[in-house]
């Protein structure tokens, strides 16, 4: 991973692998390894893993119901040239839960180890 994305981002990142699918880690690897760009359409993401947009859609749906990406901006995409939503990843910060000690991102409502709720 490059040192240009945010630490806070890198280490919120690191705070929740362990709680996502292949799929979906795979996905949001993409945000991670080209932190250069800003946001990314489901079309590019799907290109640049070499997967089918229908394996990107549902993943990238997910994540957003997560907490993990967010709406960024309509704009051409780089692929079709047509008008189409951006998705970016959420700023987090990295949140310790006071109960286990666990290491989690504050895009999750419970400590994902044992469920206490997260601070707000």
């Amino acid at each position: 991973m490059s040192t240009n994305m945010q630490q806070t981002s890198l280490n919120a990142f690191d705070a929740i692998k362990h709680t996502l699918g292949a799929a979906q880690l795979r996905v949001l690897g993409v945000f991670y390894e080209a932190p250069t760009i800003i946001d990314w359409t489901n079309l590019e993401i799907a290109r640049n893993l070499g997967w089918d947009i229908n394996r990107i859609t549902p993943r990238v749906l997910e994540l957003r119901q997560l907490g993990v990406l967010e709406e960024s901006r309509t704009r051409a995409c780089h692929i079709t040239g047509r008008s189409s939503i951006a998705w970016k990843v959420k700023k987090s910060i990295v949140v310790i839960c006071s109960l286990c000690g666990a290491q989690y991102s504050n895009r999750f409502q419970k400590c994902p180890e044992c469920g206490q709720e997260a601070p707000r």
